[in-house]
């Protein structure tokens, strides 16, 4: 179980760079380089920053396996950065790819900075016991809810971009 947030972003990334690489409609295409990129970016910084981190998962991970954590963090890491590198090169040109790492340094900053309150709210109130915060399939009802609304928007952002597409004569 504890490897479960560290596989569930590699999965995330994986699954943007799958939809940006193999899918033929340009809007899911964009979907997914903005879930493989902001995904990568976080989780690179967040790995990058880990070895002056005592907790979390891979600390109880390595822990367990009794071998150090930068064991874990540096695979992790690579992976991630790895992600990035790849997502920011198949852009065009360098005006693309400039114009893209600023949506999602403009876009990422918030989301970190949201992620690290937020996560130490739910730890707490998982700690405290409150009901609302009981684990439901491995998550806590909060985190649903946001992955909920988050799937809802990227839902009506797919369906919106392509209802303005084009259509194609056959």
């Amino acid at each position: 179980m504890l490897t479960a947030g560290p596989f569930a972003s590699i999965v995330g990334v994986v699954l943007g760079l799958v939809l940006m690489r193999w899918n033929r409609i340009p809007s899911t295409k964009q979907i997914g380089l903005v879930m493989a990129l902001i995904g990568s970016l976080l989780m690179s910084q967040y790995y990058l920053r880990g070895f002056s981190r005592m907790g979390g998962d891979e600390y109880f991970l390595a822990y367990n396996l009794g071998i150090p954590k930068y064991l874990i963090d540096i695979p992790f890491g690579l992976i991630f950065i790895i992600a990035f590198i790849f997502g920011v090169w198949v852009l065009d040109n360098w005006r693309t790819r400039i114009k893209w790492l600023g949506a999602i340094m403009l876009g990422s900053i918030p989301t970190g900075l949201f992620l690290i309150k937020a996560n130490a709210l739910i730890l707490a109130q998982v700690n405290l016991e409150n009901p609302l915060f009981r684990p439901l399939l491995g998550w806590s009802l909060p985190v649903i809810i946001v992955d909920v609304i988050i799937c809802m928007l990227l839902w009506m952002w797919w369906k919106r971009a392509n209802s303005t597409l084009p259509h194609r004569a056959q």
